[in-house]
């Protein structure tokens, strides 16, 4: 998962123009922030932003291919390939920014959602009954 200096320059670079861009090392790669979402990585020298199914059509229709950390099918992740035109072209750049930055938003709403409403059971409110130990003397019978 490297990434040349140059490319992840050329890559924070673009996003600045579009927003407030933080780049990151992690695992090898580099995690890429806008105005404080997550909403792409870097891998090889190639930018994947972050997909929902809002915009993953937008990806599929360029023929754009998943990320897949492992290049083995077995854990493709919702960033997809962003086209090399996207990246040099700033309007469509903007676009596809403000999407990957909605979707990135969109799951950080829903974690918090199920996070802050832990399922519960019809009597997890009431309050609990203590329950008291055996001692010796109520258990042993004369």
């Amino acid at each position: 998962m490297p990434v040349s200096p140059g490319f992840r320059d050329f890559v924070q670079e673009q996003l600045n123009r579009v927003g407030k861009a933080t780049a990151k090392s992690m695992f090898g790669g580099v995690g890429l922030y806008v105005d404080g979402v997550f909403m792409g990585v870097v891998s090889n020298d190639t930018v994947y932003f972050k997909v929902d199914e809002v915009n993953l059509p937008d990806y599929a229709a360029r023929g754009m291919k998943p990320f897949d950390p492992y290049q083995d099918g077995t854990s493709v992740m919702s960033y997809y390939e962003v086209p090399g035109e996207v990246l040099e072209d700033i309007e469509d750049l903007l676009v596809w920014v403000r999407r990957a930055v909605e979707a990135g938003t969109r799951r950080r709403e829903g974690k918090r959602r199920r996070n802050s409403n832990p399922k519960r059971t019809p009597d997890a409110d009431a309050p609990r009954k203590s329950r008291k130990r055996p001692t010796k003397s109520s258990t042993h019978q004369r």
